[in-house]
């Protein structure tokens, strides 16, 4: 049997996509939610840019505690340096 009127066909298939596209959606936030891919997509480059902000380093913050800008001896004066 040959459906002349396709008049509906368009308002449905909207609905079935609709459908699929919100059933995908629901199924990755689960997924990401339960496998925290948020959270190590957040940490992981946080750590190498507190470093950054709190030493002046790429990296971690207690790897470059060592080489941060005021730990090291970089002092002079017109009078020069103390000698001990």
């Amino acid at each position: 049997m040959i459906i002349r009127r396709e008049r509906g066909q368009a308002s449905v298939e909207m609905v079935l996509m609709l459908v699929l596209m919100v059933g995908v959606m629901a199924f990755v936030s689960t997924t990401f939610r339960q496998n925290e891919i948020f959270a190590s997509l957040v940490s992981g480059p946080w750590k190498q840019l507190s470093g950054l902000i709190q030493n002046g380093a790429w990296g971690d913050p207690e790897s470059t505690m060592t080489i941060h800008p005021n730990r090291q001896s970089r002092v002079s004066s017109v009078r020069g340096d103390l000698v001990e």
